[in-house]
Protein backbone atom coordinates (compact mmCIF):
# COMPACT_ATOMS: atom_id res chain seq x y z
CA UNK A 1 0.00 0.00 0.00
CA UNK A 2 1.45 3.85 -0.49
CA UNK A 3 0.03 6.56 1.38
CA UNK A 4 0.46 10.20 -0.10
CA UNK A 5 -0.01 13.09 1.65
CA UNK A 6 -2.75 15.68 0.51
CA UNK A 7 -1.10 18.45 -1.40
CA UNK A 8 -2.38 21.51 -3.63
CA UNK A 9 -4.67 21.28 -6.73
CA UNK A 10 -6.40 22.90 -9.41
CA UNK A 11 -8.39 22.57 -12.63
CA UNK A 12 -9.30 24.93 -15.60
CA UNK A 13 -11.72 24.06 -18.53
CA UNK A 14 -13.72 25.08 -20.74
CA UNK A 15 -17.39 24.14 -21.77
CA UNK A 16 -20.71 24.46 -23.67
CA UNK A 17 -23.92 24.81 -22.59
CA UNK A 18 -26.41 23.25 -24.48
CA UNK A 19 -29.52 25.19 -23.28
CA UNK A 20 -31.33 21.70 -22.61
CA UNK A 21 -30.11 21.00 -18.97
CA UNK A 22 -26.81 19.08 -20.66
CA UNK A 23 -23.72 21.36 -20.98
CA UNK A 24 -19.58 19.68 -21.55
CA UNK A 25 -16.46 21.00 -20.66
CA UNK A 26 -12.78 20.34 -21.87
CA UNK A 27 -10.32 20.26 -18.49
CA UNK A 28 -7.37 20.48 -17.69
CA UNK A 29 -6.07 19.77 -14.06
CA UNK A 30 -2.94 18.83 -11.67
CA UNK A 31 -2.68 17.44 -8.14
CA UNK A 32 0.49 17.40 -6.12
CA UNK A 33 1.09 15.91 -3.01
CA UNK A 34 4.15 13.81 -1.05
CA UNK A 35 4.55 10.08 -0.35
CA UNK A 36 4.53 9.12 3.14
CA UNK A 37 4.86 5.50 3.23
CA UNK A 38 5.02 2.60 0.44
CA UNK A 39 4.70 -0.84 2.28
CA UNK A 40 4.55 0.32 5.50
CA UNK A 41 7.91 1.90 5.46
CA UNK A 42 8.27 5.68 5.94
CA UNK A 43 9.38 7.52 3.16
CA UNK A 44 11.97 10.30 3.51
CA UNK A 45 11.83 12.32 -0.07
CA UNK A 46 9.62 11.67 -3.03
CA UNK A 47 6.46 13.53 -4.94
CA UNK A 48 4.17 12.66 -7.16
CA UNK A 49 2.16 15.13 -9.86
CA UNK A 50 -0.95 13.93 -11.39
CA UNK A 51 -2.04 16.10 -14.70
CA UNK A 52 -5.29 15.57 -16.21
CA UNK A 53 -6.50 15.99 -18.85
CA UNK A 54 -10.92 14.90 -19.83
CA UNK A 55 -14.12 15.21 -21.47
CA UNK A 56 -16.86 15.83 -18.81
CA UNK A 57 -20.54 16.03 -19.57
CA UNK A 58 -23.36 17.41 -16.88
CA UNK A 59 -26.73 16.99 -16.40
CA UNK A 60 -28.78 20.01 -14.50
CA UNK A 61 -31.47 19.65 -12.46
CA UNK A 62 -33.39 23.37 -13.09
CA UNK A 63 -35.63 25.12 -11.04
CA UNK A 64 -36.94 28.38 -10.43
CA UNK A 65 -34.59 28.90 -7.89
CA UNK A 66 -30.89 30.25 -7.84
CA UNK A 67 -29.26 26.66 -7.29
CA UNK A 68 -29.04 24.13 -9.33
CA UNK A 69 -28.11 20.78 -8.81
CA UNK A 70 -26.18 18.42 -11.15
CA UNK A 71 -24.79 15.29 -12.02
CA UNK A 72 -21.81 14.75 -14.52
CA UNK A 73 -18.98 11.53 -15.86
CA UNK A 74 -15.92 12.32 -17.29
CA UNK A 75 -12.73 10.50 -19.15
CA UNK A 76 -9.53 11.40 -19.76
CA UNK A 77 -6.23 10.76 -19.64
CA UNK A 78 -3.63 11.55 -16.64
CA UNK A 79 0.51 11.66 -16.62
CA UNK A 80 1.25 10.93 -13.41
CA UNK A 81 5.16 11.91 -12.83
CA UNK A 82 6.89 10.71 -9.89
CA UNK A 83 10.17 12.24 -8.30
CA UNK A 84 13.12 10.32 -6.69
CA UNK A 85 11.49 8.93 -3.72
CA UNK A 86 14.06 7.21 -0.89
CA UNK A 87 12.91 4.24 1.21
CA UNK A 88 15.41 3.42 3.79
CA UNK A 89 17.95 5.15 2.21
CA UNK A 90 17.67 3.90 -0.69
CA UNK A 91 16.99 6.47 -3.24
CA UNK A 92 14.52 4.90 -6.71
CA UNK A 93 14.38 7.29 -9.72
CA UNK A 94 11.41 8.85 -10.40
CA UNK A 95 9.36 8.55 -14.07
CA UNK A 96 6.30 9.32 -15.75
CA UNK A 97 3.72 6.98 -17.19
CA UNK A 98 -0.17 7.69 -18.23
CA UNK A 99 -3.55 5.93 -17.90
CA UNK A 100 -6.88 6.77 -18.30
CA UNK A 101 -8.60 8.12 -15.75
CA UNK A 102 -12.60 8.65 -14.79
CA UNK A 103 -14.07 10.56 -12.49
CA UNK A 104 -18.22 10.83 -11.20
CA UNK A 105 -19.30 14.42 -10.13
CA UNK A 106 -21.97 15.70 -8.29
CA UNK A 107 -22.51 18.86 -7.09
CA UNK A 108 -24.61 22.41 -7.00
CA UNK A 109 -24.41 25.79 -9.06
CA UNK A 110 -25.17 29.55 -7.52
CA UNK A 111 -26.36 31.72 -9.87
CA UNK A 112 -24.35 35.21 -8.70
CA UNK A 113 -25.21 37.07 -11.97
CA UNK A 114 -26.46 36.40 -15.88
CA UNK A 115 -22.50 35.82 -16.47
CA UNK A 116 -21.15 34.06 -12.83
CA UNK A 117 -21.95 31.14 -11.03
CA UNK A 118 -20.40 29.35 -7.69
CA UNK A 119 -20.29 26.02 -7.57
CA UNK A 120 -19.35 23.16 -4.71
CA UNK A 121 -18.83 19.78 -6.07
CA UNK A 122 -17.70 16.59 -4.92
CA UNK A 123 -15.73 14.60 -7.41
CA UNK A 124 -14.97 10.42 -7.39
CA UNK A 125 -11.80 9.79 -9.65
CA UNK A 126 -10.31 6.54 -10.53
CA UNK A 127 -7.01 6.27 -12.68
CA UNK A 128 -6.10 3.07 -14.24
CA UNK A 129 -3.23 0.61 -12.95
CA UNK A 130 0.32 1.95 -14.08
CA UNK A 131 3.42 0.52 -13.04
CA UNK A 132 6.76 2.35 -11.89
CA UNK A 133 9.65 1.22 -10.72
CA UNK A 134 8.77 -2.48 -12.18
CA UNK A 135 5.77 -2.03 -9.21
CA UNK A 136 2.39 -1.94 -10.48
CA UNK A 137 0.19 0.16 -9.02
CA UNK A 138 -3.90 -0.64 -9.27
CA UNK A 139 -7.68 0.27 -7.57
CA UNK A 140 -5.62 4.20 -7.34
CA UNK A 141 -8.75 6.83 -6.70
CA UNK A 142 -9.81 9.36 -4.59
CA UNK A 143 -12.44 11.75 -3.69
CA UNK A 144 -12.60 15.30 -3.26
CA UNK A 145 -14.80 18.60 -2.83
CA UNK A 146 -14.27 21.14 -5.45
CA UNK A 147 -14.86 24.95 -4.54
CA UNK A 148 -15.10 27.13 -7.60
CA UNK A 149 -16.47 29.61 -10.43
CA UNK A 150 -17.81 29.78 -13.55
CA UNK A 151 -17.83 32.45 -15.74
CA UNK A 152 -20.25 32.39 -19.14
CA UNK A 153 -19.51 34.26 -22.18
Amino acid sequence: AVEIESGASYEAGFGYNFGNDLRTEITWGQSRGDFEKVAGTAVTAGDVVASTISANVFKDFSSESKFTPYIGAGIGTTDIDTGNITISGTTYTGTNETSTSYSLTFGSKYQMSDQTDVFLEGRLASIGDFTVNNVKYTDISTFGAHLGVNFKF
